[in-house]
């Protein structure tokens, strides 16, 4: 629907009130968590703290439009967990509920290394998008936060 109006000064000048708008889209936040899967996680009740503050931030902190994938990493390699789901509720409930009650037996260090190795390929390994979609994962970037709970 096109509506012209003459100006009231001329009446041969034609002002355009065609309507513009613009929309705008949230980002898509995505997250993959990497847990240190070894015996040393048990020391000072880490790994309870862990998951009771995991449970905490997907259930209650994390707004609607995000991803979370869950990586566990023990001595010598990563294993995937959770790929990259949309935040619904179920989804919610199930990576709180994804993480084991107790950690690996492994009395050696975590392979750090292959547990991000393996983040990045389920970061990386996420259905392509669409045309639409390609503007927000455009903008997107990876943070890599470690926490030293010992």
């Amino acid at each position: 629907m096109v509506l012209s109006i003459y100006s009231i000064e001329d009446s041969s000048a034609v002002t355009n009130t065609t309507p513009v708008f613009y929309y705008k889209r949230r980002l898509l936040t995505r997250y993959v968590l990497v847990i240190e899967d070894t015996r040393d996680m048990l020391i000072r009740e880490s790994w309870t703290f862990l998951r009771s503050a995991i449970r905490k931030w997907v259930g209650h902190d994390l707004p609607a439009n995000t991803e979370v994938g869950v990586v566990l990493s023990n001595n010598t390699t990563g294993h995937r967990l959770l790929p990259l789901s949309p935040l619904s509720t179920h989804a919610r409930s199930q990576v709180s509920g994804i993480i084991p009650f107790t950690p690996g037996d492994s009395h050696t260090e975590a392979c750090l290394h292959c547990g991000i190795r393996q983040a990045l390929d389920v970061s990386n390994s996420t259905v392509q998008p669409s045309n639409q979609q390609m503007h927000s994962i455009k903008h997107s970037n990876i943070q890599i936060i470690e926490y030293n709970l010992c």
